[in-house]
């Protein structure tokens, strides 16, 4: 019987290992689904910091990508909380998503990637925050303590100069 079960779960691996695609491109987001790359200093210490994100998306469901960019400062001479339940941003900007910026993309979600898996694990109290997460929450990478992410400031400062 067991050896059944073996052969069982040979298979079953070989089938999934065959079966996985190799294109690891934003071409596989689903219609509606967006990704958000957030990244938090260590301003505050252990209370963070200054956050930015980026969320890549569509509009409507429609066939063009966008862009949008946040920036929300935090005043360490204040209560925390206060700054994280604000619903406003310090700045913020939307544009279209061109085919440098959905490359920049790919590459800020490998850079993080790397990082995490490099990054040993370590009890901290502050530091920097990096994550990406998509909307169906089926990806899901957070880096903390983090270093800085080269590739995310590449790709805000492509936003920022459109």
């Amino acid at each position: 019987m067991k050896k059944y079960i073996l052969i069982f779960i040979c298979l079953f691996s070989i089938m999934i290992i065959f079966g996985q695609t190799k294109n690891n491109s934003l071409s596989e987001i689903s219609l509606c689904e967006e990704i958000k790359l957030t990244h938090t200093d260590d301003k505050c210490g252990e209370w963070g910091g200054n956050s930015e994100s980026i969320r890549f998306f569509k509009k409507d469901c429609t066939a063009d990508y966008f862009i949008e960019y946040t920036k929300r400062i935090m005043d360490c001479t204040i209560d925390p909380i206060t700054h994280y339940q604000r619903k406003d941003f310090d700045e913020q900007k939307i544009i279209p998503a061109t085919n440098e910026d959905r490359k920049l993309l790919e590459l800020c979600i490998n850079q993080l990637t790397e990082m995490k898996l490099s990054n040993p694990i370590i009890i901290a109290h502050s530091g920097i925050v990096n994550t990406v997460i998509s909307s169906d929450s089926t990806l899901v990478i957070k880096d903390y303590p983090s270093k800085e992410w080269s590739n995310f400031n590449r790709l805000k400062k492509s936003i920022m100069e459109k």
